[in-house]
């Protein structure tokens, strides 16, 4: 119980840096949003154990190894995903520097790829049929969390990369949008809007918080 505790609290601050990254970069703040992004790969390592640690001097991202473990062999890490490394043809959409995704439309999948030694590799392929039940199955406004739970109740195993799906559901085939601010809960988290109506955009939300934020802080060192 003790480790369920804390693995929820590092989800909860997981989440947190989602939105500060995505609040820095709505506003073009580079720096601060490599620092957050560090912040965001150290906590995915410590939940999921994922092949992903800090950038290095070179702004890779390179696997974790761990020797003597046995690794069996997954979705994500099966050679026929190679045929994806070089796809440019494709529509790539960036969601961190290292981090992106495409549609390929001819299979009907989504490939999630991270970036290691300068090339990005792919970390997984999604069926867009999965995804499509997971999408069906979410509530008009979604969290990470909720996206989890969807998931598993239909069945479709998301790798733990719920993080990244919250960003490939606002892809046009399925047509969400984000924001950052989740009324049912009270606090700052990323929220998916399945039907967004209206002129909404998070990058606009979040460069008006953003530049309310500065002006309280401003005020606070002000003579």
């Amino acid at each position: 119980m003790e480790v369920y505790k804390r693995i929820r609290v590092l989800a909860e601050g997981f989440e947190a840096l989602e939105v500060a990254r995505t609040k820095f970069d709505a506003v073009e703040f580079p720096e601060a949003v490599k620092i957050v992004e560090k912040a965001m790969i150290d906590i995915h390592n410590l939940i999921f154990s994922k092949p992903i640690e800090p950038a290095t001097q070179d702004n890779t991202v390179k696997p974790v190894e761990k020797p003597e473990e046995k690794v069996e062999l997954t979705e994500r890490s099966k050679p026929d995903e190679l045929e994806y490394e070089n796809r440019e043809d494709l529509i790539w959409i960036e969601i961190n520097e290292n981090i992106r995704y495409a549609y390929d439309e001819e299979n009907e999948v989504f490939i999630l790829q991270y970036k290691k030694d300068g090339r990005f590799q792919t970390l997984k392929k999604f069926k867009y049929e999965d995804l499509k039940k997971i999408w069906d199955a979410l509530p008009d406004e979604a969290t990470v969390s909720d996206i989890r739970s969807a998931a598993k109740a239909v069945g479709v195993n998301t790798g733990n990369l719920e993080n990244y799906l919250i960003r490939i559901f606002t892809h046009v085939k399925f047509g969400g949008d984000l924001t950052s601010h989740n009324r049912k809960i009270g606090r700052p988290c990323m929220v998916l809007i399945k039907n967004p109506e209206g002129d909404f955009s998070l990058a606009e939300e979040n460069r008006r918080r953003l530049e309310q934020e500065r002006e309280v802080i401003g005020s606070m060192y002000s003579p």
